[in-house]
């Protein structure tokens, strides 16, 4: 059986070494460091899809805006609109 390697582990600034580490010790670090590398995924992604929903709601706005001033027909508002929700 090939010896343990042991692990350079940073947090907070600092370097510390895991010499040992036992095989449900260890499956639970590898889960925990997935769910930190999903969650960190999640957050880099939530401002783009809040950027973009914003957006449409701006665009639409916009549509509407010519709508009513008469720019756009009752049909090309509704035909842009569709176009702008499938974005979302």
């Amino acid at each position: 059986m090939p010896a343990p390697r042991a692990w350079a582990c940073h947090a907070a600034g600092s370097v510390f070494a895991i010499d040992t580490l036992q095989r449900a010790e260890a499956e639970q670090v590898i889960k925990i460091a997935r769910t930190q590398k999903q969650k960190a995924k999640a957050a880099q992604a939530g401002p783009q899809i809040a950027a973009t929903t914003k957006s449409v709601v701006e665009e639409l706005g916009q549509l509407k805006e010519l709508l009513d001033c008469g720019a756009l027909t009752d049909d090309e508002f509704t035909e842009a609109k569709k176009k702008l929700l499938c974005k979302v």
